[in-house]
């Protein structure tokens, strides 16, 4: 299991199971709100939440039947 689902996550063997954030909306957001806040508005600090998504891939899930059979 991971975080950020690089692009080496979906390349390695497995492909590793990982969490997505959204990354460039993160960045967008807090330099809005850095913006905002050198433009002199005063606003209280805020709760902004952008919800990650779970990306799975093959290191999640049931062993293929051949894995089960040999043991591995």
């Amino acid at each position: 299991m991971g975080f950020d689902d690089i692009t080496e996550a979906a390349l390695v063997q497995p492909a590793l199971t990982t969490v997505s954030v959204a990354a460039k909306e993160i960045g967008r957001k807090a330099g809005e709100l850095l913006y905002s806040r050198i433009q002199g508005n005063d606003e209280p600090p805020k709760r902004i939440i952008l919800p990650p998504a779970l990306v799975i891939r093959e290191s999640c899930g049931f062993r293929r039947e051949e894995s089960a059979i040999s043991g591995h």
